[in-house]
């Protein structure tokens, strides 16, 4: 219902082995940002693609208000008229992409 904001995988495939191991491609969006967690430390932030690849924490005001933001938009991801919701995502695993 979201095709401007869900971006569908070309591929996807989780390991028969480790049902939590998935692996999905995605088309390519130009310079586009993720927001997620710095697994060791778990520290949110975002990774920018230039000018090299790399992560950039949120202060904590930041990080409040984006896990804000991510709470809204599941919210604003369910179908009324069928009666569905997102499942199996989470707010710390690479999930949001923002052009």
């Amino acid at each position: 219902m979201h095709p401007e904001i869900i971006i569908k995988p070309i591929r996807y495939y989780v390991n028969p082995e480790n049902p939590q191991q998935e692996l999905y491609m995605t088309p390519y969006y130009y310079q586009a940002r993720c927001i997620g967690v710095e697994s060791e430390k778990k520290w949110w932030g975002i990774w920018i693609p230039e000018p090299e690849y790399h992560y950039k924490i949120f202060t904590e005001e930041e990080g409040i208000l984006i896990k804000k933001c991510m709470v809204a938009m599941m919210i604003k991801f369910y179908d009324e008229k069928n009666k569905c919701v997102i499942g199996g995502y989470s707010l710390d695993g690479d999930d949001f992409m923002l052009k």
